[in-house]
């Protein structure tokens, strides 16, 4: 990706999350995950022409990750975004920040709508959920790559296509115990960096993150 993919210009790590009544469905249509992609894609090309201020062509890379700490199910996506794009002469326009607020309303509307024409939420609900206070819909934007700095860009495209398992972190008991200790950063949600599993229940955890 970062060799023969990304150009050498700067890029924006983007990632989105949704909230927790919408996570079921990724559990059981995994189509969703490449039309929530592209959702996404089309949600920042917008924003990048808009601050343009006229057509240019936007660039990305858009990833799908099912886990989060300790092989929670939590899908969310993770976008490396051209910070910019190219007019129609084939000029770079660097576009460094965009409205992150104004986008992650924007990102509620559309996704919302989508869930709502594919009738897997009904119009209360959807209704609902627009007017929520605390939606549950975030968009991040914080890392930035410089163009000339290679190795962040190679260490973010590993990062984004990482595995919900790092053999590194885990320690498997097989002394009568059958259990599996497994390290992670810091998670504010179980508030521990460690989490010891029966072996029966990693398993599970983690075969709900396999493909079908």
């Amino acid at each position: 990706m970062n060799e023969q993919l990304q150009l050498r210009l700067p890029h924006k790590q983007f990632v989105f999350t949704l909230p927790k009544v919408l996570r079921v469905f990724f559990r059981h249509d995994k189509r969703l995950h490449g039309e929530i992609s592209r959702l996404i894609y089309a949600l920042v090309r917008d924003f990048t022409i808009e601050a343009a201020g006229k057509p240019v062509r936007a660039a990305a890379v858009v990833v799908f990750q099912s886990s989060g700490s300790f092989c929670r199910f939590h899908p969310h996506w993770h976008g490396l975004f051209l910070e910019g794009g190219f007019d129609d002469e084939g000029r770079f326009v660097h576009i460094p920040t965009v409205d992150l607020a104004k986008m992650s309303g924007c990102f509620r509307q559309r996704v919302v709508a989508f869930f709502l024409e594919r009738k897997l939420l009904n119009e209360r609900l959807a209704k609902n959920m627009l007017g929520w206070t605390h939606s549950g819909f975030s968009v991040d934007a914080s890392i930035r790559i410089p163009a000339g700095s290679a190795a962040t860009r190679e260490a973010l495209a590993q990062y984004i296509v990482r595995p919900p398992v790092s053999l590194q972190h885990l320690l498997l008991d097989e002394g009568g115990t059958d259990t599996v200790l497994y390290r992670a950063p810091y998670s504010d949600y179980f508030r521990t960096d460690t989490k010891l599993f029966p072996a029966i229940e990693f398993l599970a955890e983690v075969l709900q993150h396999v493909p079908d």
